[in-house]
């Protein structure tokens, strides 16, 4: 085992809100490194629950105490919660899984992926690289990869490094002390804990100060430029256009690098923009770690789940779902896919009140690029609802830039589908937007297209049978 096995926290461990897309992929990191996993949680998806399951993780509401070392639990969990309760009554350590992350991190050489938008899908793309390039690594994602047989989290003896994604939402990102810091753009977000940008870009900074060898920036991000790199001990480093590792191109699918990099065209499975520039990003905390990668390293990433990713196609009619759920990472999408043929047709679902009061009018700014919108109300993520911050607001701040047929309210995922059959359609672009459970909408209505494709297809060769006859 290498230098970091020492000090490895190998234990019994209680996670709450396991299905979660952050606790998940800490739960299997812990299973490989020879952890004892449980866990629980109110809302699994069925994905998440069989990944648990064939990885031999327990699910059980009623964990061994006399063995357990401690409960990790997630933001979603009030403190309030019976088992975070019971653990504590029985003086089992508690923590958050933001705190918690951070130490097991001190085991390790870290390479930490942040910011705030794009983590998921550029936290994967680095571990896709490094994994192609027979680079060994550890890591840890917020989320998890398009396809099953990628799993979000490996435990390597012979590597010292952890990639790991790390989110600023509740302040425990102050306990990371990485070797490397990617900063992936910088916009403010979760106003819930940070009230103001001064507090966003003080948590940035600080995290630059405690980054020991290098910390990579977007220097196409105009937010970047407020953010003050002169307590940093590591060596400071862009990624971008006109930047030092240089986005020098990008056009039916083809990358164009240069600067640090050697100059090459790199043939990459997306199209949008912003992704280009996660992949830049990518390939520059890559080449910084010394991976030796070839040109054709980005051919085979089969993306992330629900980043941009596409449900169903028939016809000239496509079904996507996304994750986003900020106004910025909102309207960069909707400017991408309205390129396409056809109508865009956005379902959204808000994610935390705080979020939908603070960003209202920026969100309706950002969704007026619909031709078509349906709001659903908001997810809480455990968050207790806010005056003029529920779905009926942001509704209402909608219908100030769509005419009446084109923007609809619905309460749920049920109205969601009979709103969408009653619309009927056959042509363009629908997409699923949102952080919450919108995936179910999404699921429900794919299952709807292909009921109906195998009514029509039935009747189709029943009608050429009886014209045989």
């Amino acid at each position: 085992m290498s230098s970091h096995s020492n000090t490895f926290p190998i234990a019994h461990y209680h996670l709450l809100g396991i299905g979660g897309m952050g606790m998940a992929p800490l739960a299997l990191f812990l299973k490989q490194a020879g952890c004892q996993i449980s866990g629980e949680d109110d809302n699994f998806h069925p994905r998440v629950h069989k990944l648990l399951i064939s990885n031999g993780i327990e699910i059980s509401r009623k964990p061994d105490y006399s063995t357990l070392k401690g409960i990790v639990y997630s933001n979603a969990i009030p403190q309030a919660h019976p088992a975070l309760q019971s653990g504590l009554s029985r003086e089992v350590p508690c923590i958050r899984r933001g705190e918690f992350l951070a130490r097991l991190c001190r085991c390790f050489k870290t390479l930490v992926v942040a910011g705030s938008h794009g983590k998921t899908t550029t936290c994967g793309l680095i571990i896709h690289i490094l994994r192609r390039s027979g680079f060994p690594c550890n890591y840890i994602m917020g989320g998890l990869f398009a396809r099953d047989d990628e799993d979000p989290a490996r435990f390597d003896s012979d590597s010292d490094w952890l990639v790991v994604e790390v989110d600023e939402s509740d302040g425990s990102i102050s306990e990371f002390e990485p070797e490397g810091t990617l900063l992936v753009n910088v916009d403010w977000d979760h106003p819930d804990f940070y009230t103001n940008w001064s507090n966003i870009l003080n948590v940035f900074n600080e995290l630059a100060g405690r980054t020991r060898r290098f910390v990579l920036y977007n220097k196409a991000c105009r937010n970047s430029f407020n953010l003050d790199f002169s307590q940093s001990p590591g060596r400071v480093y862009s990624f971008g256009t006109e930047a030092e590792f240089q986005l020098a191109g990008f056009e039916n699918r083809r990358l164009q690098v240069g600067g640090n990099f050697r100059d090459e065209s790199m043939e990459v499975p997306f199209e949008e923009w912003f992704n280009a520039e996660n992949a830049v990003a990518a390939l520059a905390a890559a080449h910084l770690l010394n991976c030796n990668f070839g040109e054709e390293v980005l051919q085979s990433f089969n993306g992330i789940w629900r980043r941009q990713e596409t449900l169903y196609q028939r016809n000239g009619f496509r079904v996507m779902e996304d994750y986003g759920h900020h106004p910025t990472e909102i309207r960069n999408l909707l400017e991408a896919v309205r390129q396409k043929k056809g109508p865009l047709i956005v379902v959204f679902q808000p994610h935390r009140y705080s979020r939908t009061l603070q960003f209202n009018r920026q969100f309706a700014d950002s969704l007026k690029l619909a031709d078509c919108l349906v709001i659903m109300d908001v997810y809480g993520a455990g968050e207790a609802p806010i005056t003029g911050g529920s779905g009926l607001d942001l509704f209402d701040r909608c219908a100030k830039f769509f005419p009446s047929h084109a923007l609809y309210f619905c309460q749920n995922g049920g109205s969601v589908l009979r709103r969408l059959k009653a619309l009927d359609l056959d042509h363009g672009l629908l997409l699923f937007l949102g952080a919450g459970n919108i995936q179910m909408a999404a699921e429900s209505y794919v299952h709807h297209l292909r009921d109906a494709n195998r009514e029509l297809v039935v009747s189709t060769a029943r009608r050429s049978l009886s014209l045989l006859q």
